[in-house]
């Protein structure tokens, strides 16, 4: 599955098949809400943002990116973030150790990937109200 740039449905590139299949963001979003143990989606592609934004109406966490990004940016936030959570760490803590896989590799681009999270995960602590 891929997110092509700019655009607010889902690309899926079927090698497979004869025929591509583009797939509406709601669709996607809907989808997912009906596997209520699925704690986090990582959308790791170009203008996700969107999409992270309408899933995480049904999702706890969702990472999505804001612009375009390298290739290699990209690689370095998935090794951080999936090494995090192997380690153990909670989403948040996976996904600052992303952003901090692309800095420590040089790649100025550390900003793109953006955490979003459901509402009532937010709003956890009453005292920050």
């Amino acid at each position: 599955m891929r997110i092509p740039c700019h655009l607010s449905d889902v690309f899926f590139d079927l090698h497979y098949s004869v025929a591509d299949l583009f797939v509406s963001t709601e669709a996607i979003a809907d989808y997912l809400s009906r596997f209520p143990t699925i704690e986090c989606v990582f959308l790791n592609s170009c203008y996700s943002d969107k999409q992270a934004e309408a899933i995480v109406r049904h999702i706890p966490y969702v990472i999505g990116m804001s612009s375009d990004i390298l290739d290699k940016a990209a690689l370095k936030f998935a090794q951080g973030f999936y090494n995090a959570l192997g380690a153990d760490l909670s989403y948040e803590a996976a996904y600052d150790n992303g952003k901090y896989a692309i800095a420590l590799a040089g790649i100025p681009q550390s900003q793109i990937p953006i955490l979003k999270q459901k509402a009532e995960k937010r709003q956890s602590n009453p005292e920050s109200l």
